[in-house]
Parts: C-alpha cells; sequence; structure tokens
C-alpha cells in the first residue's frame, strides 16, 4: 500500500494508494483563480473533460485549456446581453453577475443575481436565449441544470429563490412549467430516466415530485439544516445528498 504524502509539495512523484490509482504533481500546469461572491454557490465550474474547464469570473465565463495552456472568453455579461431567438419571454439583459452555471453537449446555461437565465452554445457566436423569469429581483438563481427528458428533448431545470422550480425546453427556448415551494429552492436534480425530481432548498426535507406534474410523492426526512446539492445514480435507484449539517446522506 503507498503511503499518502503529508503536503502537497510532497506530490511531486507518483504513489498509489490501495493499488487503485495513481497521482502525479503537474508542475507544469498554470495557476487559475476564480472569484466566488458566496460560499453557498458552488456550481461556478465546469469539467467537459480532462482538459477543459469552464468558469465564472469577473462578470464573464472563461474556457481553460490545461493542453493549450491558455484560457478564452466564452460569454461576457458586463454590458447588454442580447438574444438571438426573439421567442416569447426573450429580453435583453445587462450587467449580469453569474451566480451558477450547467454545461452540457455545448450548451450552457447561466443563471444571475436577479433571476436571469442565459442559454449560450459554446460552439457558437452570441447567445442563444436569455429572460428574467423571477418574481422579483432578489430572486438569485442558486442552480440550474440540463438533462434529456423521456421523449429525447433538451430540458433546463432553474432552482431559485423565489420558491420556484422552473422548466424550460432548451431548443425552443420557452417556458414549460414551473413549480413553487415553501421555502427558497437550492438545488434540484432530474432521475436519469426523466420521471423524478428532486427539490432540495431551505428546509431540512429533500421533496421528491413527479418531473411532468410537480406531483408530491414523497419526503426524504433526516437532514438537519439546509440542503444545497443532490445527484442521482446513473441506475437511479440511489439519491445523494449533500446538507449545512455536514453529512451526505444516501436515499
Amino acid at each position: 500500500m503507498g503511503v499518502m504524502p503529508r503536503n502537497v509539495h510532497e506530490c511531486v512523484g507518483s504513489y498509489r494508494p490501495f493499488g487503485l490509482c495513481s497521482f502525479r504533481h503537474n508542475s507544469d500546469c498554470q495557476s487559475v483563480f476564480q472569484q466566488i461572491l458566496m460560499d453557498t454557490l458552488r456550481n461556478l465550474v465546469w469539467a467537459t473533460s480532462k482538459h477543459d474547464v469552464y468558469m465564472a469570473q469577473n462578470n464573464s465565463v472563461m474556457h481553460w485549456s490545461s493542453l493549450l495552456q491558455r484560457g478564452t472568453e466564452v460569454l461576457h455579461v458586463a454590458g447588454q446581453v442580447v438574444p438571438k431567438q426573439k421567442t416569447h419571454g426573450a429580453r435583453t439583459l445587462s450587467r449580469v453577475q453569474i451566480s451558477t452555471m450547467a454545461l452540457k453537449d455545448n450548451l450552457m446555461v447561466a443563471g444571475g443575481f436577479r433571476g436571469e437565465l442565459i442559454f449560450k452554445y459554446v460552439d457558437k457566436p452570441g447567445v442563444a436565449f436569455c429572460t428574467n423569469a423571477a418574481d422579483n429581483k432578489n430572486s438569485v438563481t442558486n442552480a440550474v441544470d440540463v438533462y434529456e427528458s423521456p421523449s429525447g428533448a433538451t430540458r433546463v431545470t432553474a432552482a431559485n429563490n423565489d420558491c420556484t422550480v422552473k422548466f424550460l425546453d432548451a431548443e425552443r427556448c420557452s417556458l414549460l412549467s414551473r413549480f413553487t415551494f415553501p421555502w427558497s429552492v437550492n438545488n434540484t436534480s432530474v432521475s436519469p430516466d426523466g420521471k423524478l425530481l428532486a427539490v432540495l432548498g431551505d428546509s431540512s426535507d429533500c421533496v421528491i415530485t413527479d418531473a411532468q406534474s410537480g406531483e408530491e410523492i414523497a419526503t426524504l426526512k433526516g437532514h438537519l439544516d439546509y440542503s444545497f446539492s443532490s445527484a442521482w445514480h446513473p441506475g437511479g435507484h440511489v439519491l445523494a445528498t449533500g446538507n449545512q449539517d455536514k453529512t451526505c446522506r444516501l436515499w
């Protein structure tokens, strides 16, 4: 069995703990800094491959390539943000402060501190769609998720401080439904089959609803504080939840 290093400075050679994997400190990597304004907003860095990382930084989203050793701005929101698709609900935004983001299959969705939502395809110029679907200007978009519905369509969920979860069609850039809860929603995750929705927020309970109708199916009790993260097992039979009570629970 390998010996774990006592500190990061000892991570120069490779070691193989428990014979499972090896790690090597890469001294050629450049440090990349990110500014996070709230410690409860954690979805501000996304790795789409072992070489590509997207991060929110100073009113923009940057793409960092470890192969090219350089960063490229893919979204700038310090000024006006104008949508290319003029669908119902689309509106020009200005000076967006990014609070969360998600990226899947070249579609990046970013949320803002005033309830803004921005759809951006990282392989295409311009912003595909942007809007503000919050009920008030203080409704922070706490989390967004991009997933595939049972029909194969790309869907987006947005969890907000205005106690709502919003479902949007990513291709048509339209609002499909809105579910309301008795507390601020901090995180949502859709089951792999697209049928169940886990809803977590300023409550010790986690609610499982039907992803289509919003009908409550179950309430998971056990946490002692507010919850901020969740993830489904790929098989769809296990849900992990992260909470301020310093526990991660499997249901």
